[in-house]
């Protein structure tokens, strides 16, 4: 084969991550250089969407040649990937600065409930509460605090006019339309998309909250309906209001008992902290190192996907171990109060009876640190199942507490979907999200299906939860059979996992959220592999 001009090799250099305005000035720049209508054909057909022939697909992320001649092409062009010195100064020391200057604003201002709650006032704690969630929401959002108070002032007054004036058990319902009804309008009024994407994460964790609250107060898990402090306080909460996790108001009135050994709660901050910094760094420096040198020996679409995606996994891993660290510095843990056993005297020790009953239930209160998530679950899943289970604990129980065991009655597919639907609507209505969500909420119900079938068909334990020591089935965890099961529904999770985090690339239109044409470009490069195995296994599910 002859070799290849100069500017070819150039073509194939800068053609990955070009934006289209960027391409129209490459091209523009191409033909002011070579003039020739055989270059100028040869550009524009290699800069069309779909590319055949020799010259190879391309997208916004990485550049992967195909195989055949267009690999032989590419392999002429130099790939020099950065060195590990080089990624140490110019990516490790500056992403290590950057995220102890977030650390210490967030913790800072989360220290300040436990100190102000060993005072023993608890409307000075809330108080404390709203003042330093504020001060958190303007160093992080500045202006963009607006759009946050403007659902606030609307949940707000919907809290007050159908909870308190009008009495209605309906609450929970009115506030989760209200919320979603906001979120249209802020996806599609909004000038600036940067903006709403920037400050969607917190106000999806402030619409949690508020949702529960409402549910809960139907439901009467609330005795006493909030108070304005206790109300702003718990939506303010510095330990939850920026990079979450969702509490409830119950969990969050753990914030007026101050922990009792300061040593663990430190350490425990300490080690959350520790392992936020860690996953930022395999995030945004070890993964991306990863990808070049994929890029550059392997030159395969796969290997990219499961380095990208794992890129995007532990920037999740990021926020969840910073959430858990900022919850765990304002001194909310999740509380474990045992019913009151019945009184036994008389009836005329009735109130005796009942102080000693609520003194020895006070004295049976068990405090538990909050746990986000356990990538160690995720990273090597025994199912997709237990990916979306361990992802993220907080966000698992809100969904299964207030959405999928009230439409359950109905239908468990239809729980299933709405599940997952609730959860797009509550991350925007971004496509690539959507499409994520809806194709994990199918992959997970067919699997947990067919495993169950396989399971009672076999007498195996494999089903898609690990089953206890006590399970009646015949052929246990360690039987070979069982093993080889289990160990090829692990490696098919992970390749999932892949392709569908294949599409949170470090590309420009992250930004603004990935749109349709992103997502369905990425995953038709990857010949929409998760997808077919969808069908394969819902074919599988029905043949058994």
């Amino acid at each position: 084969m002859n070799a290849i001009p100069e500017s070819r090799q150039l073509l194939y250099q800068y053609l990955a991550g070009l934006e289209s305005d960027e391409r129209e000035a490459f091209v523009e720049q191409m033909q002011a250089q070579y003039g020739d209508d055989k270059w100028m054909e040869t550009i524009e057909e290699a800069l069309s969407s779909h590319m055949d022939g020799e010259y190879s697909e391309y997208d916004d992320g990485a550049y992967i040649p195909d195989d055949g001649d267009s690999a032989e092409m590419a392999s002429n062009v130099e790939v020099n990937p950065v060195s590990l010195n080089e990624m140490a100064v110019n990516c490790m020391t500056p992403t290590f600065h950057q995220v102890i200057k977030l650390m210490t604003q967030s913790l800072m201002l989360a220290m300040l409930l436990p100190s102000v709650a060993a005072l023993g006032n608890a409307h000075l704690v809330h108080l404390t509460s709203v003042f330093a969630g504020l001060a958190l929401y303007y160093l992080f959002f500045s202006s963009s605090i607006v759009h946050m108070g403007a659902y606030l002032l609307i949940a707000y007054v919907a809290f007050v006019l159908f909870h308190v004036k009008l009495k209605i058990r309906r609450i929970g319902l009115i506030t989760a339309l209200l919320s979603f009804i906001y979120v249209a309008a802020s996806e599609t009024m909004l000038p600036d998309r940067k903006v709403w994407h920037q400050i969607r994460g917190a106000v999806m964790i402030c619409m949690m909250k508020q949702i529960s609250l409402g549910f809960d107060l139907d439901s009467d898990s609330i005795v006493k309906t909030p108070s304005l402090v206790e109300y702003f306080g718990y939506v303010f909460c510095p330990g939850t209001c920026i990079f979450g996790p969702w509490v409830s108001f119950n969990t969050y009135m753990t914030v007026l008992t101050p922990p009792k050994s300061h040593v663990l709660w430190l350490a425990r901050v300490v080690k959350s902290g520790s392992m936020a910094l860690t996953a930022v760094l395999v995030s945004n420096c070890i993964s991306q190192w990863i990808i070049q040198y994929l890029v550059a020996i392997y030159r395969s679409r796969w290997s990219v996907a499961f380095a990208t995606a794992l890129s995007f996994r532990f920037s999740h891993y990021f926020v969840c171990f910073l959430s858990e660290m900022s919850v765990t510095a304002a001194g909310i843990r999740r509380c474990e109060r045992p019913s009151p056993p019945p009184p036994a005297s008389a009836p005329a020790d009735k109130n005796q009876n009942s102080s000693e009953n609520n003194a020895l239930v006070e004295k049976a209160v068990t405090y538990d640190w909050l746990t986000v998530s356990r990538p160690s679950m995720t990273e090597l899943p025994r199912s997709l199942v237990e990916v979306v289970v361990f992802w993220n604990l907080p966000m698992h129980e809100w969904l299964k507490t207030y959405v999928f065991r009230i439409v359950r009655p109905y239908s468990n597919f239809a729980a299933v979907l709405m599940t997952y639907l609730a959860s797009s609507l509550l991350h925007g209505f971004n496509f690539q999200l959507s499409a994520v969500l809806l194709s994990l909420g199918v992959l997970t119900y067919f699997e947990h299906g067919l495993r169950r079938r396989l399971a009672r068909i076999f007498s195996a334990c494999v089903e898609s939860r690990k089953c206890s020591s006590e399970c009646s089935h015949q052929h246990k965890a360690d039987s070979p059979a069982t093993l080889l099961a289990n160990v090829s529904f692990t490696l098919l999770a992970m390749w999932n996992l892949a392709y569908l985090g294949a599409g949170f690339d470090s590309s420009e239109s992250h930004a603004e959220g990935y749109s349709m044409r992103h997502t369905l470009t990425t995953w038709r490069q990857l010949g929409f592999g998760s997808h077919i195995a969808t069908f394969v296994l819902i074919f599988c599910y029905l043949s058994v």
